[in-house]
């Protein structure tokens, strides 16, 4: 072995631990736990005795008492503090895996509401459907309004003729009477201009026409 070697065994200290025994893990913590503890007595009647003049046996039990107390706590802090920390630890571990499955709960809880905010509204394809079908409903029911004003039949036979299916037929005549311009027998409403008939429609359908993407919302006239 060079000398390079030897001085670096010779650095290398192996830490020694000493031996577990009862006198220096338990007999000397406990009693400088109650040194400390009449240390506290031993104050508290010097405290007193400088404030009233006299030590009385009432003053001296409670300086005890005192005493007692602090070396009570510092023996349970000092043999217990291990388990202390465990139990410590363990709490916050257990308070950091119910805050991640609170985090979890939550954002499963915000997924659920967007997906039912979602599912309430109409998919885009649809929105278009129903919004084409109160467009031709709406020019339906302006040239039932023309033919009824012009004296003519607004029969389904009759308006079939002029190009309007038997259920495009109802839905237009449905729209005329929620806005007031036909009666449910289908005759004109008295004293109605064709002015008035045709704003209410197109009123009616601008209103409810708004609402269309809602997959929930039928028109009354639908």
């Amino acid at each position: 072995m060079d000398r390079n070697q030897t001085t670096a065994a010779a650095g290398e200290v192996t830490p020694v631990t000493p031996p577990v025994t009862w006198i220096s893990h338990v007999l000397v913590p406990l009693t400088q736990n109650i040194v400390g503890g009449v240390a506290v007595t031993g104050l508290g009647c010097i405290a007193v005795q400088a404030i009233t003049g006299e030590v009385t046996q009432a003053a001296l039990m409670w300086c005890a008492l005192a005493g007692g107390v602090v070396t009570c706590v510092i023996t349970v802090l000092r043999f217990f503090g291990d388990d202390f920390g465990l139990y410590r630890a363990a709490y916050n571990a257990g308070r950091r895996s119910r805050d991640a499955q609170i985090a979890a709960l939550q954002l499963q809880l915000s997924e659920a509401q967007d997906a039912a905010s979602l599912g309430d509204a109409a998919p885009s394809a649809t929105v278009g459907k129903r919004q084409e079908m109160a467009r031709a409903a709406h020019a339906h029911a302006r040239l039932i309004i023309k033919v009824a004003f012009a004296g003519d039949s607004i029969s389904r036979a009759a308006m079939q003729d002029r190009g309007i299916g038997q259920r495009d037929w109802e839905r237009a005549m449905a729209l005329c009477r929620a806005a007031g311009v036909l009666d449910e027998q289908g005759r004109l409403t008295p004293r109605i201009t064709p002015k008035q008939a045709l704003e209410g429609v197109a009123q009616l359908v601008a209103k409810d026409g708004q609402r269309l993407a809602d997959g929930k919302f039928t028109p009354g006239w639908w």
